[in-house]
């Protein structure tokens, strides 16, 4: 066998390199970016933990023992944070954020209508019931939340928003409005918010999907991350 590596040969065959103008090397004098021999004794990488690369397999948990660990049915409706995309345009994102809701205890608030709840039967991959508070009209509805003492925060790029690592987990009952994947949240329901939380970017993307954007949240309040 025959690698080449920048302009030298390496053949398995006898653990050298070669080149057309390159004396004979011996695989002890190969040296990596660190410039340690890479068959040197000391010289064993590791991970940012401190762990030997060299180390046996992690284990991953297998799935019962996964279920083990998991509720064996799903959450009642514990009304402490409930996750609003209020404007929804894909159906797709309502089946991710349900699932997120039922990983950190949280329900879902959508608006009433027919193909929401579709989305919702096809999305529910999970197949369980989980908690679903129905909207009539969203901001009637969310005008109603806020009345009514919750916490309403929004997920949107305002001059006032905060940032998401230093957004504190929920202590009362909270909302957290999502808006349109295209438009965000209509500038007559921000008047509602109570505060509002941005998640840094570094690419050229405007913004996240508006179901990865809730569920970063969702963890945040919940206090699991």
């Amino acid at each position: 066998m025959l690698a080449r590596v920048g302009t030298l040969s390496w053949r398995e065959s006898d653990a050298t390199l070669s080149a057309s103008a390159v004396p004979w090397v011996r695989l002890s004098h190969v040296v990596d970016g660190s410039g340690v021999p890479r068959n040197a004794s000391h010289h064993v990488r590791k991970d940012l933990a401190g762990r030997p690369m060299s180390a046996a397999p992690m284990w991953v948990r297998t799935k019962s023992e996964l279920r083990g660990h998991r509720r064996q049915r799903a959450h009642s409706c514990w009304d402490h944070l409930l996750i609003a995309p209020l404007w929804p345009k894909y159906g797709v994102n309502l089946g991710t954020l349900l699932r997120t809701c039922d990983a950190v205890g949280a329900c879902l608030a959508v608006p009433h209508c027919p193909w929401v709840r579709d989305a919702l039967d096809r999305g529910n991959t999970l197949r369980r019931p989980s908690c679903v508070h129905w909207a009539n009209k969203p901001l009637t509805w969310l005008a109603a939340q806020r009345r009514a003492g919750s916490d309403i925060v929004g997920v949107e790029l305002t001059d006032e928003a905060i940032r998401l690592a230093d957004l504190p987990p929920a202590r009362r009952r909270t909302v957290v409005v999502l808006g349109h994947e295209s438009d965000g949240i209509p500038t007559e329901a921000t008047v509602l918010l109570d505060r509002a939380v941005e998640i840094p970017m570094l690419g050229t993307g405007h913004s996240l999907n508006v179901a990865v954007a809730g569920s970063l949240v969702a963890y945040k309040l919940a206090g699991l991350v």
